[in-house]
């Protein structure tokens, strides 16, 4: 007896049956791997066997080796300069970077449109907090000045009753004094003395402390996990660059540099000097 296992269920195979597995499968893409890529740079490396310990040995000291030398750092320049050309037209490069640009631009939009969000609601969390610390900021200056009033009402009301009692007690003794037939300056002497004593008995006014309002809680958090919390690092804009003293100023150099390419030879301040380079063709 033979089975035709197209006839088979899902159910009897435990897996889906031939119907459902794909007719076409996808198409496997580029292998990317160094193996295969070294061999397309044979000439660097070829070059590299070649020179790599003659350049560490060469004397350059007559004209044979100098061309020698010469010889050697043009072809390896040479070699040099076609390598990112060579790089550029590996077809697994193109397909690389064409694929890593693809993906730049999609993330690069995804995120584009991500800032909007946060662009539209990081301001309105900014002023939310910034009212908020306004009014606690009037709160509390609303505070002192009611805290500023009473302790002026209590000085001027303990300042009254300690007059009063300073009056009392002067008039008390000059009532004794007299009582007593005493002389003026006799009178006068016990009305200094009964001042005096008042002075002594005076009552201060008790100091008013005005509340101080509590900050508002600088961290949000959510039940989400998220959390945010204010800082207020400094800044600054220049206004007025011609009144920045100088040493918060540095020389810039591409201006210097530009001036150097229109025939500038002397810049206080800089040294210009020529730079010996070779150019190999």
């Amino acid at each position: 007896m033979s089975l035709n296992f197209a006839e088979v269920t899902e159910d009897e195979r435990g897996e889906r049956a031939p119907s459902q597995v794909p007719e076409v499968l996808p198409p496997a893409g580029t292998v990317f791997s160094l193996e295969i890529i070294k061999p397309r740079f044979r000439d660097a490396e070829a070059l590299i066997a070649e020179h790599a310990d003659v350049s560490r040995a060469l004397v350059v000291s007559d004209e044979e080796s100098l061309k020698l030398a010469v010889a050697i750092v043009g072809a390896t320049k040479k070699v040099i300069r076609s390598l990112d050309d060579q790089k550029k037209n590996l077809p697994e490069y193109k397909e690389a970077k064409g694929f890593v640009d693809k993906v730049n631009n999609f993330v690069g939009d995804l995120k584009d449109r991500l800032t909007v969000i946060v662009d539209n609601l990081d301001p309105r969390v900014t002023q939310y907090n910034a009212r908020i610390e306004l009014e606690r900021r009037q709160r509390e200056e609303a505070q002192r000045r009611a805290a500023e009033e009473l302790q002026r009402k209590l000085d001027a009301e303990v300042a009254e009753a300690n007059r009063k009692a300073a009056e009392e007690a002067k008039a008390k003794a000059e009532e004794e004094a007299r009582a007593r037939k005493a002389s003026e300056e006799e009178i006068e002497a016990a009305k200094r003395k009964a001042e005096e004593e008042a002075k002594k008995n005076a009552i201060e006014a008790p100091q008013v402390q005005a509340p101080v309002t509590p900050k508002q809680e600088t961290t949000i958090r959510t039940e989400t996990g998220t959390s945010a919390h204010s800082r207020k690092p400094w800044k600054h804009r220049i206004i007025d660059g011609k009144k920045v003293p100088r040493e918060y100023c540095s020389p810039s150099d591409a201006l210097i540099k530009e001036a150097i390419r229109q025939g500038v030879r002397e810049i206080e301040g800089v040294e210009i000097f020529q730079e010996t380079r070779n150019v190999y063709r």
